[in-house]
C-alpha cells in the first residue's frame, strides 16, 4: 500500500485510479484479518473443490469430455492453492483433482499463463529488488 500511496504522490493525475486501489487493498487486508470472512471463504472452496471432485470423477474436464471455459475458470483457483503452498491440504483428499492440476500444469497455455510465475528467476527478480529495498531503509530508517 505505501508503494500505491508514494506513486499516487508522484502521478497526480492518477489520485483517484490508487485511492480505489488502496481501498480495495485495504479492504482485502481487513477481510484478510476478519476470522468469520476467512472460515466462510474456505467452507466455498471446499464446497467447490467438493463439487470438481465429484464432476472429475465423470467426465476429464469439468463441463464434460473437452476443455471449456470452466476449466479455464477454475485453473487459477488451483494455481493459487499451489502458490499458497496449499495443494496437499486441499488437494490430497481429492485425488481427481488433484491428477486434473497435474494435466492442467502440462497444457501449454497453463505455462504460457502461469509458467514464467512460477519460475525461481522471476521470483527472485520480484523479491530481489523488494528485498534490496527493505535492507536499504532498514539502514537508513526511509521507506
Amino acid at each position: 500500500m505505501k508503494y500505491a500511496e508514494a506513486r499516487s504522490k508522484q502521478h497526480p493525475e492518477l489520485r483517484d485510479t490508487y485511492s480505489s486501489k488502496i481501498a480495495s487493498m485495504k479492504a482485502a487486508d481487513a477481510a484478510g484479518q476478519d476470522a468469520a470472512a476467512v472460515r466462510a471463504n474456505d467452507t466455498l472452496l471446499l464446497e467447490l473443490l467438493d463439487g470438481a471432485e465429484q464432476q472429475l470423477a465423470k467426465s476429464s474436464f469439468l463441463a464434460g469430455p473437452a476443455y471449456s471455459v470452466a476449466d479455464v475458470m477454475f485453473t487459477p483457483v488451483l494455481y493459487r492453492l499451489g502458490m499458497a503452498n496449499k495443494t496437499g491440504e486441499y488437494l490430497k483428499p481429492r485425488p481427481n483433482v488433484s491428477n486434473y492440476y497435474n494435466r492442467m500444469k502440462e497444457r501449454p497455455s497453463f505455462k504460457a499463463a502461469f509458467g514464467a510465475a512460477g519460475s525461481p528467476l522471476t521470483a527472485a527478480g520480484a523479491l530481489g529488488p523488494a528485498l534490496l529495498k527493505a535492507q536499504l531503509a532498514s539502514l537508513t530508517g526511509w521507506y
